[in-house]
């Protein structure tokens, strides 16, 4: 983790894909650089955290159905048996990959996450090791 300060910043915007829009920014940081590893027009991708969550329990965001109008989301819950149920749920943090579940769900409970391209049919829900950050 290295502390900087901006000193000048500008934005463009790219999209990445037909249905999501990518933003970029461009921006010089004053970055300690002590022992010389850093150079002149070198590039970063970098994360700014905007919330945190230590110990949540997460489902895959794709596992979300549509966003109720108290908030709340449907799951669908795969039982023991093999059923498919569908259950309500409260989130808190969701960056639209990992989505910080509430109410609703208890660890190791399994939910079908709806985009099997990027995530398995079913998901465990789990506790990361280390803290949820955005």
């Amino acid at each position: 983790t290295t502390t900087s300060s901006t000193t000048s910043s500008s934005s463009s915007s790219s999209s990445s894909s037909s249905s999501s829009t990518a933003i970029y920014y461009d921006a010089l940081f004053d970055v300690p650089n002590p022992d010389g590893k850093l150079r002149i027009s070198m590039t970063a991708q970098v994360s700014i955290i905007i919330d945190r969550a230590p110990d949540a329990l997460t489902i895959p965001s794709s596992a979300l159905g549509t966003r109720a109008a108290d908030g709340s989301y449907m799951v669908q819950v795969l039982g023991a048996d093999g059923t498919i149920t569908p259950r309500k749920v409260t989130v808190g943090i969701d960056n639209n990959v990992q989505a910080q579940i509430l109410t609703g769900l208890e660890e190791g409970e399994r939910v079908v996450a709806t985009n099997t391209a990027t995530v398995g049919t079913n998901m465990q829900a789990r506790r990361p090791r280390g803290p949820m950050g955005f």
